[in-house]
């Protein structure tokens, strides 16, 4: 860099030349210029070091960073309603406001990208202040509290516990585990076949009552359709009404069905004679129909106080 160096002195009655002249502002011209002048490093001819930035072209600057030699550090003032405000500084360690509370690092719509820190201390948390009906997680109780939350069991401070039985559900903790469910424990009721239920035909005998309606349960599932082949009681085999029922369609052969009606009927003669049948209309002597339950079926009797012996099997 160039600073001003004096090329002539000048004494009472010398000659002065326009050399002299030239040498002397050709020195303060390379003093001055914008690339190579003088450089305000303290150094001999280059300037003192300048202890202050502030605004162009003001002789007390309002906006300006100030090197405080006193307190060793950087110092950085803002022109607030006319008047030049220290904001912040720099030292030795620490960048810090002049005033506690008074500088925001960032705005809402202006933010820093990262921030890289080993320890954050923070004076309040305003999104965790019990004010807002959030929690200062002193502790699970004052959580629980200002969260208003119950602690039996709404939130995850308290384990999840399972009630009653099966047991194919278990937890611990806050996991629950599905198991094998046990057909045999587990199910009430019957399966129906095609979900791992009964896969093979039940067949019974069963004396139908002179009472009212009868049922036959213990099947073991639903059947999809029943046979029954029925003798007035005292006779044989040999002559019988049968037919079936799946509760929609139905046959029979010498059974008498009731005008309407979607399930197998059945009936005898009572009058004494061993074949067992019914004239079509089965006003008189129409024992009952059959009707299909989740565990067999029931006899729901059109007539009482006569018996008969049934057959019957049921179908999965």
């Amino acid at each position: 860099m160039a600073g001003y160096t004096r090329q002539t002195t000048f004494v009472d009655a010398a000659t002065i030349e326009a050399a002299d002249h030239n040498n002397e502002f050709n020195q303060v011209q390379a003093a001055f210029s914008n690339t190579t002048g003088h450089s305000h490093d303290g150094t001999a001819a280059e300037g003192p070091v300048i202890g202050i930035i502030g605004d162009a072209g003001l002789a007390t600057p309002l906006n300006k960073v100030l090197v405080d030699s006193i307190n060793d550090r950087l110092e950085f003032w803002i022109d607030v309603a006319s008047s030049s405000v220290e904001q912040m500084y720099v030292a030795d360690g620490v960048v810090a406001p002049v005033t506690d509370s008074d500088v925001d690092l960032g705005t809402n719509t202006e933010r820093f990208k990262d921030v890289y820190a080993d320890t954050l201390t923070l004076t309040t948390i305003p999104w965790m202040d019990p004010s807002n009906n959030l929690s200062d997680l002193t502790n699970a109780a004052a959580a629980r509290t200002n969260l208003g939350v119950d602690a039996s069991g709404t939130d995850n401070s308290t384990n999840v516990t399972l009630a009653g039985t099966p047991d194919y559900l278990t937890i611990s903790g806050q996991e629950i585990t599905r198991n094998q469910i046990d057909l045999t424990t587990d199910v009430t009721g019957v399966l129906p076949s095609a979900n791992g239920g009964q896969t093979s035909v039940v067949m019974g005998t069963v004396t139908v009552t002179t009472g009212g309606d009868q049922a036959i349960t213990g099947i073991g599932f639903q059947p999809s359709y029943v046979e029954a082949h029925v003798v007035a009681s005292g006779s044989d085999w040999v002559s019988q009404s049968h037919g079936y029922s799946n509760g929609s369609t139905n046959s029979c052969n010498n059974l008498a069905i009731e005008g309407g009606s979607s399930a197998l009927e059945f009936s005898a003669n009572f009058g004494g004679s061993a074949y067992v049948a019914s004239n079509p209309s089965g006003s008189s002597s129409c024992l009952g129909t059959i009707t299909i339950q989740s565990d067999g079926f029931t006899i729901v009797k059109n007539n009482t106080g006569h018996s008969a012996l049934m057959m019957y099997i049921c179908h999965p």
